[in-house]
């Protein structure tokens, strides 16, 4: 799981919250909080959804987590490797206001939350004889403090494709791409100013 890690260049022995709202449109429209994207033959054809238990699970929990989960998993261990040892999870269905995200705060006696509000995070691959993977984000990323209020409200959107090597399984691609998206977002200027000030 390490390697699935993105890596924090700064620490603080402040307890940080995370949480990864779900707000994907297809999920929404009906897809099972756990799907991921879509992969198919070359031209379309035969598509197969793709799920965090099918594709993502490489620890044994990962097969009963969402993706919200198995993102939020990755992310605070991430800071905890990095020194930030008391950090947890806090499940929270939707962005909160400034009021509720001050009371989280204040009922875990942390110093910060970090939010990420996915509105798509999609893998889309075809699988034929030459794989592409196709990954689409848009995040909308949060930060609180105690007696601040929101400190932060950044939005990350990408489109990226690669293809994949002759010896890179689908799984290694898609967590791969996983790990390079959260770490453009961890390691972003104005996030690091925000959750060590």
């Amino acid at each position: 799981m390490y390697e699935q890690l993105p890596e924090l260049s700064f620490s603080d022995h402040e307890k940080v919250l995370i949480s990864v709202v779900d707000n994907r449109w297809r999920i929404k429209a009906g897809k099972p909080k756990e799907f991921i994207g879509t992969a198919h033959a070359n031209f379309g054809l035969t598509q197969l959804d793709w799920d965090v238990a099918r594709v993502l699970a490489t620890e044994d929990e990962d097969r009963m987590r969402s993706l919200s989960q198995w993102l939020e998993h990755r992310i605070v261990n991430s800071f905890r490797i990095a020194g930030w040892y008391y950090s947890e999870v806090v499940y929270l269905d939707k962005v909160p206001s400034e009021v509720d995200a001050k009371n989280i705060l204040e009922d875990n006696q942390a110093s910060a939350l970090m939010l990420f509000d996915l509105n798509e995070w999609f893998i889309d691959m075809s699988i034929g004889l030459a794989p592409v993977l196709n990954f689409n984000t848009n995040t909308n990323t949060y930060i609180y403090k105690p007696g601040v209020g929101k400190v932060l409200e950044k939005n990350f959107k990408s489109r990226n494709a690669a293809k994949l090597s002759g010896n890179q399984s689908p799984q290694d691609a898609i967590i791969k791409a996983y790990k390079v998206q959260l770490q453009k977002i961890l390691t972003d200027r104005a996030v690091k100013e925000s959750l060590v000030r």
